[in-house]
């Protein structure tokens, strides 16, 4: 896709994508849900994840309607969520109809952690106020950033 350069790294670089080119700086998946399942070289005492999403409904890009994240020691027993606390986004709204870069933060204060698993949940299909209602949206991430 157009939306998949420097995907080893993209993630992790440091530099934040600009809502006005899509194709730079950001990492796109259609139609469905991101997982992604970061490993640490070492364990670390986790206090927050956070994420950046690009909202710009004219390109079919919609924030997530969802962020969880799961921690884990030896990647196969993660814990149960944890969301944002303060993250909104309702695709229904048409109010939301503008270009952005969406924040979210996840608070964990967990220890030992080695494994994050970051789901951004997709709204299932763009909203009935857009010219392309009921087709599937992508989800656009920059930067991961974790902080312990």
């Amino acid at each position: 896709t157009p939306y998949n350069k420097n995907m080893e790294t993209i993630l992790f670089d440091g530099e934040f994508g600009n809502t006005a080119d899509l194709e730079q700086g950001w990492l796109g998946f259609s139609g469905s849900d991101v997982v992604a399942v970061v490993k640490l070289v070492r364990p670390i005492d986790l206090k927050n994840v956070m994420l950046t999403f690009a909202h710009d409904p004219e390109n079919w890009a919609f924030a997530p309607k969802a962020i969880e994240v799961y921690c884990s020691a030896d990647s196969v027993n993660y814990s149960e969520p944890y969301q944002s606390s303060n993250y909104q986004f309702d695709a229904e709204n048409e109010k939301e109809n503008v270009s952005q870069a969406v924040h979210a933060a996840v608070t964990v204060n967990k220890t030992g952690v080695k494994y994050i698993k970051i789901v951004a949940r997709s709204i299932g299909r763009i909203p009935t106020w857009h010219q392309a209602k009921g087709l599937r949206p992508w989800i656009m991430i920059d930067e991961i950033q974790i902080q312990n």
